[in-house]
Parts: C-alpha cells; structure tokens; sequence
C-alpha cells in the first residue's frame, strides 16, 4: 500500500488492478514514469546516511552506509526532490532496515517528522505517493536529531542563569563537543548527576529524552527551583559529535566504539575529556550517573540496564532509583522495572590499544558513585505506545522527577554545599580492591574496504 499523508483509504481499485495484470504490489511503477522529472536522491545534510544504486522509473535502489562499521547496522537517512505526485518505491539492498512503525518521514525540512507505518513497507521495501507540493520529503530509519536541534532547544534557556554552556574539546573534524551544566552550577551542589548521550551515534531518540530531562531542571516551576538549589547536572548531549553530524552508525565502529574508550587509554575527545574532569582519585562526587541510549531497531521495551559485575550496594540502589522511576512516572512510555537486565563483562576486550572498558565500568570507580545504569530508550514504540519526540521528552522528564525522588525530595539545608551523608552503598575509598577480573572476547574485525558514499543525485534511465 502506497503511504500518502493525510489519505484515509487505499486505492482499492488500482490495486485490483495491478494485481489482476500480475504486477507485484511493491514494485508497480507508474505509466508516466518515463514523462517525469529526475529525482534527486541524497544524504548532503547532517545526519544523512544513504548509498544510491540504481534509480530506474519510479523505483530506486539503494542501502546503509556502514563505513567506519565493521559489522551491518541499520541506520539510514536520506532526502528526496522532484517526486511529486508520484508514487515511488524504495528497494534496500542492505538487510533489515526498517523498525516497528516504518520510515520515518519529514516534509517541513526535518523539523517535525511523522511515522509512515509498518504497512508502508513491503519485505525491504517502502513506497511513498509524494503529494503534487511536497517537493522535497526526508526519510529515515529513526527520528533525527543534530546539533541544529539542540541549538534551537537551548535557545529557549539563553538567558536562564541555571544552565551553562561550554566545550568538552573539539573532534578530529573541528566540531565542538558540547558540555552542559544545569541546575545548581555555582560549585557548591550537594549532589551531582553525570548525563552522557550518542556514545553511538544513530541512538537519536535519547536526545529527545535529554531535552525533557533539562526541560525539568531548568523549569521555573517546584522542580526547577528544587534543582538550582541542590543538583548539577553535568551532561554530554553528543559524546560522537562526528558520527551524529556525518551520519554514521556508531554501533560496531572500528577500531572500537566510542562507549569503549574508558580503559587503558582514551582516544575520542568526549572520554577524554570527561576522565580528564572526573578523576577516579581526586575528582568532584558523582553520584547518579545515566547513558542514555536506544536498543535494537525493533526492540519496544523500556528498560535500565547495569553492569552483570556491579557491587551489591550499587546494585541495590540501582533497583532504587529504578522502583521510584516506576512509581513517579507520568509520561506516555511505561517503564516497567521487571524488564531491566544486566550488562555482561563481554565489553571488556583488549587489542592493540590497550584494555578496552565501558562507560558503566569507569562511572562505577567514580567518588560518591550509587547509581550506574543505562537508559535504553526504543526507537519507535514502547509495547503499544508510539515513540515519538514529544513522548520522548516526557519520558527524560520522568528521569529527572525520579532523580530528585532518590535524592529524597527537599534536602535538609544544613547539608547545602557539603557532601551528603553515604546512601545505601558508597564506592570504596579504594576502587581498585573492588574491581572484578576483566574477561577478554574477540576483538572487533576491521571493516572491509567501503565503497565511495553516494550524497549526490543519480538522474533518472
């Protein structure tokens, strides 16, 4: 069935049609074809991703890009011009690309996007009937989310006090790694929480979350003023900067991921920076520490993960923290605490850089450290409920309600500007004595050779 926006009822008759002809469904072409101007088909815009094949009438041939990936992934993003009031297929060469609710649509230029609907897509194959003015569609296999969107949300805060806006460094490319503090940022804060986001670059719709979440902190209501009395927030919105603005996968990056870079050395600029700040010996307390992430594309449960190897203590209050996000929750994506799971000691690998270790691994020897986890956001839905940015950022406001819940609601203020008496389970003064054996797994293989990346258009034939 042909996805057109706003359209209530498929063409039935056209159907019958095609089908009676013995034309397959999911590959007709339109008579008019061969009358129609050329399309361009590109991934030249931050976060773009595609690499064109073959255009052919209306049908059009392409796959993901891995490069940098030395396994598949799924991410892809690209943009149309010069297909209106046609019906066009999409044929992927390069396996399963599509997640719970289909592509991902955008006809404003990216600046709201809409799901098109698992029934919009046949096998590896989407079709799309482009309106006679929608003359230039973005599609992509998720949600995106760039600097550009995250420039647009903070200049809603430009002139609130309670957010500061600096640089973790610049990337080989010359991109500034935003580092954000929030809420209670005079040095002085009786707690501390570390957010990190896009330690893989194609995660995107943890960035949603991460905007309800400073929605939260740097709100005028009750909750705000809770937090510029009591926590700094101290979050990475794009840990692989690069990666999210050229578009690449981020999972199975060669040499290693970006969420490995917390071992012998660092080599990214995020980790580098953030190990730099946060010294396991001397560095400031950071009690609650979150990586926001996605699953894989067609998972839809809403879960916390923690490291398999955590102390008990740490454990114990991960199940804390994760019990008050259940009960707190008010948004549209349920959370339930039962489907969290533990992350096993495979992250763990040692190649020519040294022993490669994870962010949970090195947040876990933090001073003050009680609560580690990973939020593991899906892409599109959460069992029934659509994923979306608007639920997205409900579910980052129910992080920060559950955060100051844990932090115990309003602080006694004899305790303002000192740590905080110890919890459940503190880290030992000698993280060393309470560090598991590291186990080794195979090292990532490099990727094979990738071909030249198509980002410009290939005319009709």
């Amino acid at each position: 069935m042909a996805f057109r926006r706003g359209a209530t009822q498929p063409f039935v008759s056209t159907c019958f049609l095609w089908l009676w002809l013995g034309v397959p469904l999911a590959f007709a072409q339109t008579p008019s074809a061969s009358l129609a101007e050329p399309l361009f088909v590109h991934a030249d815009f931050p976060g773009g991703n595609i690499l064109v094949e073959e255009i052919k009438g209306d049908a059009v041939w392409l796959r993901q890009d891995l490069r940098n990936a030395s396994q598949s992934w799924f991410y892809w993003m690209f943009s149309v011009k010069g297909a209106q009031s046609r019906t066009i297929d999409f044929h992927f060469t390069g396996g399963d690309v599509f997640g719970m609710r289909g592509p991902a649509a955008s006809c404003d230029g990216g600046r709201n996007w809409f799901w098109l609907g698992a029934e919009a897509c046949r096998g590896r194959s989407f079709r799309y009937a482009f309106g006679p003015h929608e003359e230039t569609i973005q599609f992509g296999a998720v949600i995106p989310y760039v600097e550009r969107d995250l420039d647009l949300f903070l200049a809603r805060y430009e002139t609130n006090n309670a957010l500061k806006i600096g640089t973790l460094g610049h990337t080989p490319k010359g991109r500034p790694v935003e580092w954000l503090r929030a809420g209670r940022v005079d040095g002085q804060a009786p707690y501390r929480m570390l957010v990190t986001c896009r330690h893989y670059a194609s995660e995107t719709m943890a960035s949603f979350a991460v905007e309800g979440l400073l929605t939260e902190v740097l709100g005028t209501n009750e909750a705000g003023l809770w937090f510029r009395e009591n926590v700094e927030v101290c979050l990475v919105p794009f840990v692989d900067k690069d990666g999210v603005e050229t578009g690449e996968q981020g999972r199975w990056r060669y040499p290693y991921e970006f969420w490995l870079d917390y071992g012998s050395e660092s080599r990214y600029t995020a980790a580098r920076s953030l190990r730099a700040r946060f010294d396991p010996t001397n560095g400031p307390a950071v009690q609650l520490a979150l990586d926001l992430q996605c699953p894989s594309l067609r998972d839809d449960a809403l879960r916390l993960a923690s490291s398999a190897n955590l102390h008990p203590g740490l454990g114990t209050n991960v199940a804390r923290f994760s019990e008050l996000l259940e009960q707190r929750q008010q948004g549209p994506l349920v959370y339930r605490r039962a489907q969290n799971h533990l992350i096993a000691p495979h992250a763990n690998r040692t190649n020519e850089f040294g022993v490669l270790s994870s962010f949970l691994q090195w947040a876990e020897t933090l001073p003050g450290s009680e609560v580690v986890a990973v939020v593991e956001l899906p892409f599109a839905s959460v069992g029934s409920a659509e994923v979306n940015a608007d639920s997205a950022r409900a579910f980052g406001q129910d992080l920060a309600t559950a955060a100051r819940a844990y932090f115990g609601g309003r602080i006694d203020p004899t305790l303002t500007g000192r740590a905080r008496p110890a919890r459940l389970y503190r880290r030992p003064a000698n993280p060393e004595a309470a560090r598991r054996p590291q186990t080794n797994a195979p090292a990532i293989q490099a990727p094979e050779p990738a071909p030249k990346r198509a980002t410009n258009a290939i005319p009709n034939t």
